[in-house]
């Protein structure tokens, strides 16, 4: 636009000075219809190039505010694609802290039934001191049963103060006798 504005003003310039020479010569001449038809074509011209000119002016102010528009829309841009990749990324962690959530709520509900399982046999082997006699024993073994429990009833209260899902699972069978209370 600029190159082109340059051109107009040279040109304009000229017309301006070849104006000048014909008036000059208008006046050395006199009065001749020729002579004055070509003075209204190249001030016909000279209009036109001045027109031409802010026309140019016009077209320069054009480009500029499509090259602003377009570097707005570049930065916009950028910064749409950052605040998508952050979110990904806080997605992507949040799924990690997910998954290793339930890993250690399945641990936790795998340890309930250990310890479920731990009262289940310390049961067993109390039943089985009672039978046979040995009323200690079997006192000694039906408060470790308790105890089992009470671990179990810990994890339990855990996993429902963090709105976790206790999952009970099947209890393996344990064995009902032993030969001996040393066994």
């Amino acid at each position: 636009a600029n190159k082109y504005n340059k051109v107009l003003d040279s040109l304009f310039k000229s017309n301006n000075i070849f104006v000048m020479r014909l008036n000059e010569a208008m006046a050395r001449i006199g009065d001749s219809s020729c002579v004055k038809e070509m003075i209204e074509q190249i001030n016909s011209q000279t209009i036109a190039i001045g027109d031409m000119r802010d026309s140019s002016q016009e077209l320069g102010e054009s480009i500029e505010n499509i090259v602003s528009s377009v570097q707005t829309i570049q930065e916009t841009s950028h910064e749409a694609l950052t605040a998508s990749a952050e979110s990904v990324a806080s997605m992507e962690e949040t799924i990690r802290i997910v998954d290793a959530s339930v890993k250690q709520i399945q641990a936790i509900n795998a340890q309930i039934n250990a310890e479920l399982w731990s009262a289940y046999l310390y049961l067993a082997m109390s039943l089985d001191a009672e039978n046979k006699g040995y009323k200690g024993v079997a006192n000694w073994f039906f408060v470790q049963f308790q105890e089992e429990q009470d671990h179990a009833r810990i994890f339990m209260n855990y996993l429902n103060s963090v709105d976790a899902k206790v999952t009970l699972l099947p209890i393996d069978e344990v064995p009902a006798q032993w030969d001996s209370v040393l066994e």
